[in-house]
């Protein structure tokens, strides 16, 4: 069962800049310390065959777990049941992965393996055991820089959290790490963001720590700080109606429901799970830390960033809602014809919503008032950058010429833009619009070298169009502007 919260959309103009970093280190750290572990971990393996250390662990790994088991000191059933089947059926090499790293294992035979091994062959075992971790083992690096329960120190409690068990793992994690990282992202800052997500990845490993007591299994991953960001994300939200997104088994589907409400369920889920599933290699009691550390820090970090805080806090309803109400006073002033109100009303609403066509045509036609004002033309600059940014050719065209009409002889565009504008609307095949724009520049600039420039282009697109009348129209223009 998957649940997680889909409120918001991620916007590609302002990218989540950590966030992408975030996988970016993930990824890297992955792939560059795998390549190292794996030709280890082969070596380490290599060493293990070739020392035929196998034929003495094997008996007596399957022995320790049923005797641990026993005494309510381990709780691998399954893999009990396995090793006992494997030694009797001659397989034991299936279980050289797991008496490799198995460190409780390895510290019992190495105290009582003297009590049932011949004092020669224990001797031996213990010299290229000893061999075998300080020059393979304890150079992987899950084991240097992962958080092992009974060895944990402060730096494993961040480094852990960049290290995973394999590319499933991995995926997974930045997977989530994505759709919940851009909107926290958005809400707190990068800077408060990312520090907010080591706190949860440190107080999940330190809880789990403290649940495994003197566990030698090193837990590595980044599920505990993106727990963390699933609980930063209801708990931003409180009681405030959004949208999830449900996965179970084949069915599928979004539904809403107050936010706060999902985290007990999130949190029931993973210690149900944790006593449940006593076998399992997964880190329950991280995950549940991780939301519960998430919710909690999330309180004073909004104050922190409270603007951003209180934006991203609406849901697109009330969003809506608020930019109706403001829209409608911004009209309201336009209809009493108080401009400079209505304007710096219109201004707000597009530094809000600053793709919304609406807006801009609204403040566009409220600058026409004072077309010879250096104001009017930086906002005209302005919009038609955005425009030609956007791809938006026809609305390019439109600002264009819009001013053109009501600044008149005012006009100060400077030429750059006039090409620009001809230029796209040319390689748009927006061809009465060009020869328009056309008829402006010949006009407007003085510089007799760039009209001919201007002709040779117009000519050119006009050809290639097969608009051979027009374009012969447009030679003769040259030749006797050419003299």
């Amino acid at each position: 069962m998957l649940i997680i919260p889909a409120e918001q959309t991620i916007n590609w103009r302002k990218p989540p800049v950590a966030t992408l970093l975030l996988i970016f280190i993930n990824f890297f750290i992955f792939f560059y310390l795998g390549g190292k572990d794996n030709r280890i971990w082969q070596d380490a393996a290599h060493y293990y065959d070739q020392n035929q250390m196998v034929k003495l662990e094997a008996p007596e790994f399957a022995d320790y777990l049923q005797r641990h088991i026993g005494l309510g000191q381990d709780n691998r059933f399954e893999l009990s049941a396995e090793a006992r089947k494997a030694v009797n059926e001659g397989r034991a090499n299936e279980l050289i992965p797991y008496m490799l790293t198995d460190r409780k294992f390895v510290n019992y035979l190495m105290q009582n393996g003297q009590e049932f091994i011949e004092p020669e062959a224990f001797e031996t075992w213990k010299s290229q055991r000893i061999h075998l971790q300080e020059h393979y083992l304890s150079q992987l690096s899950h084991l240097q820089m992962g958080l092992i329960p009974g060895e944990m120190e402060l730096a494993d409690l961040f480094s852990y959290q960049f290290l995973h068990g394999g590319f499933g793992h991995v995926f997974g994690n930045m997977v989530m790490l994505f759709l919940l990282g851009f909107a926290i992202e958005r809400i707190l800052g990068a800077a408060l963001y990312i520090m907010a997500y080591l706190f949860c990845g440190v107080v999940s490993g330190f809880m789990f720590g403290m649940v495994e007591g003197d566990s030698l299994t090193p837990l590595v991953g980044a599920s505990g700080a993106v727990s963390g960001l699933m609980g930063m994300y209801v708990a931003h939200y409180r009681l405030q109606q959004i949208r999830f997104f449900a996965f179970l088994y084949v069915y599928f589907n979004y539904f809403r429901a107050p936010a706060l409400i999902m985290l007990p369920v999130w949190v029931g889920k993973e210690l149900y799970e944790y006593f449940t599933y006593v076998d399992s290699n997964v880190a329950y009691v991280a995950h549940a830390a991780g939301l519960v550390a998430g919710a909690a820090i999330i309180f004073p970090l909004d104050r922190l960033a409270p603007r951003a805080a209180q934006e991203m806090a609406r849901s697109p309803e009330e969003q809506d809602q608020s930019m109706r109400e403001e829209l409608a006073r911004a009209m309201d002033a336009v209809g009493r014809v108080d401009f400079p109100r209505a304007r710096d009303r219109f201004k707000a609403l597009r530094e809000k919503h600053p793709d919304h066509i609406g807006i801009q045509e609204q403040l566009f036609h409220l600058y026409k008032v004072k077309p010879d004002s250096q104001e009017s033309l930086q906002f005209t600059i302005t919009v038609l950058e955005h425009a030609l940014k956007m791809q938006d050719f026809n609305h390019a065209y439109f600002i264009w010429s819009e001013y053109q009409k009501y600044a008149k002889e005012n006009s100060r565009l400077e030429d750059k833009y006039h090409f620009r504008i001809l230029n796209t609307c040319l390689n748009n095949n927006l061809i009465k619009e060009a020869e328009q724009v056309f008829g402006v520049v010949v006009k407007s600039i003085g510089n007799p070298e760039l009209v001919r420039e201007c002709y040779r282009t117009l000519i050119q697109a006009l050809k290639a169009r097969q608009m051979d009348v027009k374009a012969q129209k447009y030679e003769r223009e040259l030749r006797q502007l050419e003299g």
